[in-house]
């Protein structure tokens, strides 16, 4: 697919610095959905250094090298830089009836990856925040034909995945895509930015502003990844700037929602970015009635 490439904003989105330290010439580009899940869509200079480290190291490395890695070497996505030249591996180890191990070929393995469901995020209810992990319930995305085949060549195979839940990553990572989608598309000074805090890890209520339906919807054939923006206004408070996100839309997969940020209707620059953005269709016009 080839890379859609979105004017440099020359500063970085989340920090909001625009100063480069010495020796360095620009700012980085940013993946909106990762590179590792086919995502085409570059935001260019848009995340200092520390930034972007925070976001590889604290949300894409865990997801991407740890819970999709096995499905990713299966269906040979795509890695960036060094990894590019890293041997990937081959084989699983599991485990079988009596105890023991093997190791079962990666082409042979259904590649079984976690599929988080979320309630809807609280920002749209106040709801006080309790435990979290009531929030939340998964199912398994795993190629059926994969699995038969598996039970039925290795017959000593105990039929159990090793998985290892990270839904509040996850949640940050919807958060990244989210946001900086919104940035893209609607303008950074556009909106107010609320979300940015949680990318970076700074905020860890997470699911106040990213949320889901709690069940997965029908494959859409000939689509990859899905990304619309919404506004939501509950008539008291700001509009909201909403973004929903359906990875690997081929897929049975949930639509998840991410809150980016709100829309101060006395601000000129809110109202005047809201009209452009209502009238090139990328907002649902009837939120013009807002303004």
């Amino acid at each position: 697919m080839t890379d859609y490439l979105y004017p440099p904003v020359q500063q970085c989105i989340y920090c909001k610095t625009k100063t480069l330290p010495a020796g360095v010439a620009r700012f980085t580009d940013e993946h909106i959905i990762p590179l590792a899940f086919g995502g085409s869509l570059i935001l260019r200079q848009a995340s200092c250094a520390a930034c972007a480290r925070i976001i590889n190291q604290q949300i894409e490395s865990p997801i991407l090298l740890k819970e999709w890695i096995n499905l990713r070497i299966k269906r040979d996505w795509p890695s960036r830089g060094k990894r590019r030249k890293t041997k990937r591996s081959t084989h699983v180890i599991v485990n079988n009836i009596d105890g023991t191990q093997m190791k079962i070929p990666i082409s042979e393995y259904a590649c079984p990856v976690p599929c988080y469901l979320f309630k809807e995020a609280r920002i749209f209810t106040k709801e006080e925040r309790g435990d979290d992990n009531f929030r939340w319930t998964m199912r398994i995305y795993s190629d059926e034909k994969d699995d038969a085949t598996m039970k039925k060549k290795y017959p000593l195979w105990d039929g159990n995945y090793n998985i290892f839940t990270r839904p509040f990553i996850f949640a940050r990572m919807l958060a990244k895509i989210g946001f900086s989608f919104a940035v893209a598309e609607y303008g950074l000074d556009n909106f107010n930015d609320n979300i940015s805090n949680i990318v970076l890890g700074y905020n860890d209520d997470v699911l106040y502003n990213v949320g889901s339906n709690m069940d997965v919807e029908r494959p859409l054939l000939g689509s990859s990844h899905i990304l619309e923006m919404y506004i939501f206004h509950d008539g008291k408070s700001c509009p909201l700037l909403v973004v929903e996100i359906k990875l690997l839309a081929e897929t049975s997969s949930p639509r998840y929602h991410v809150v980016v940020g709100d829309i101060d209707i006395k601000n000129t620059r809110h109202v005047s970015a809201l009209r452009q953005h209502c009238a090139e269709g990328k907002i649902p016009s009837s939120a013009l009635s807002l303004i």
